[in-house]
């Protein structure tokens, strides 16, 4: 998450009662969910083999695993594209994603069921945070929430700028679905030059912050794109490899 949980607290003052991440993956975040108290943790995962992963290792008290691939017609049969990188499979192919990211290719397909969110869970949710994180699918994950989604805080999204996958959503398409359910995006943190990002989506009718997202987004993502920057200069100037040799040293110490 380029915007951490512990942001999303303190920053932007959520304080949810339950938690759906669509695209489990390791599940990398649900030690920070845990210590923030966010409640129960809903995880989906499409990879067979990473959900029955997190079925053996997570606490089933706190937490649910659903191995299906969040879509918006429920119960359909679709092809799964794995990548060497298991964190960019998709349900799309890869297009401009290899052009930013040649090292990661293809590694095969399979198919996987889909599940509409609407499906799997009745109003009201037992979450009011969601994290969509789909390589590209994330538009078709939030429309099969469906009304659900009217009873969410926020809604927390990769998005793209280009088609880094085949028949991808890009950013306005979900700004424009979201906006009819009447959220707003409020802070959007990009990589310089990858073509994607992770945006905050909050429910105007249930989350007050947005009405200052502005002031508040300029200021916290300024170290972020700092930070940033300063990567590129090293590397274009060269000095990276000598700034790593230098933090080795002084670790060495």
């Amino acid at each position: 998450m380029l915007i951490s949980p512990k942001k999303l607290s303190s920053v932007w003052r959520l304080n949810p009662k339950g938690v759906l991440h669509i695209g489990a993956h390791h599940a990398e975040e649900m030690s920070l969910y845990y210590e923030l108290g966010w409640g129960h943790m809903h995880w989906v995962e499409a990879n067979p083999i990473l959900a029955k992963e997190l079925a053996q290792t997570l606490d089933l008290m706190h937490n649910t695993i659903h191995q299906c691939a969040a879509w918006d017609i429920d119960k359909k049969l679709i092809v799964f594209n794995e990548t060497t990188d298991s964190q960019s499979s998709s349900l799309f192919r890869l297009k401009q994603h290899s052009v930013h990211y040649p090292q990661i290719l293809h590694k095969k397909t399979y198919k996987v069921e889909t599940r509409r969110i609407d499906c799997l869970y009745s109003a009201p949710p037992p979450f009011t945070f969601v994290n969509v994180d789909v390589q590209g699918a994330e538009l078709q994950a939030i429309k099969g929430m469906g009304d659900l989604v009217l009873a969410v805080d926020a809604i927390y999204s990769e998005v793209n700028k280009e088609e880094l996958y085949e028949g991808c959503a890009v950013v306005h398409e979900i700004d424009e679905y979201l906006k009819s359910y009447n959220f707003k995006r409020v802070a959007t943190r990009w990589i310089i030059g990858k073509g994607w990002g992770d945006a905050l989506y909050l429910n105007c009718e249930r989350n007050k912050s947005h009405v200052y997202s502005k002031f508040i987004n300029a200021i916290d993502s300024l170290p972020f794109y700092l930070k940033q920057m300063f990567s590129i200069f090293l590397i274009k100037t060269r000095l990276m490899p000598l700034t790593k040799r230098i933090r080795d040293k002084l670790l060495q110490r």
